[in-house]
């Protein structure tokens, strides 16, 4: 509906119904879509005990940069921003135990750049927008692998999973 709206406002302006020129509107509408994803995600993490402050991989990197080692027994996945700055995450001495954990992500003028181990399997779910996002890992050998879920959006940014 969005993109049908946005659409027909420009074909109205180019067709000369409208004075109201649309890129005018676009940007603000940017920041205002940025502000309430950040928002959303801090919201999203939520309380959390000490046990899972261990085992949750939670960043933010504005107009800087973030490298993280961790090293766990239970991973538990995590949420992960990027705006105009770099993440870089090496989980290659974590450990998945029970569920499969989702990793929440978002890349804008960003990147992201995430280690697995080669035993895990990776779910990868990255919406890219103006931007780029790979998953570069191999498939693991083995029966039933621990599985990583990796959701997420990259605008004008990427995002790159290898292991």
């Amino acid at each position: 509906i969005l993109f049908i709206r946005g659409g027909g406002w420009m074909l109205a302006y180019t067709l000369g119904y409208t004075d109201l020129e649309p890129w005018l509107f676009f940007w603000p509408v940017v920041l205002v879509l940025i502000g309430a994803n950040l928002v959303l995600g801090a919201l999203r993490r939520g309380e959390m005990s000490e046990a899972d402050a261990d085992s949750t991989l939670n960043g933010f990197a504005t107009l800087s940069g973030l490298e993280r080692r961790m090293t766990t027994n239970d991973f538990r996945g995590g949420d992960l921003t990027a705006v105009m700055g770099g993440i870089e995450i090496d989980l290659t001495q974590s450990r998945i135990q029970g569920e499969s954990p989702t990793l929440h992500l978002f890349a804008f003028w960003g990147g992201i750049d995430i280690r697995v181990p080669e035993e895990w399997s990776v779910d990868f779910r990255v919406i890219p927008f103006l931007g780029g996002a790979s998953d570069e890992t191999a498939a693991p050998s083995g029966s039933n692998p621990p599985t990583l879920i990796v959701k997420g959006m990259a605008i004008m940014g990427g995002i790159e999973i290898k292991n």
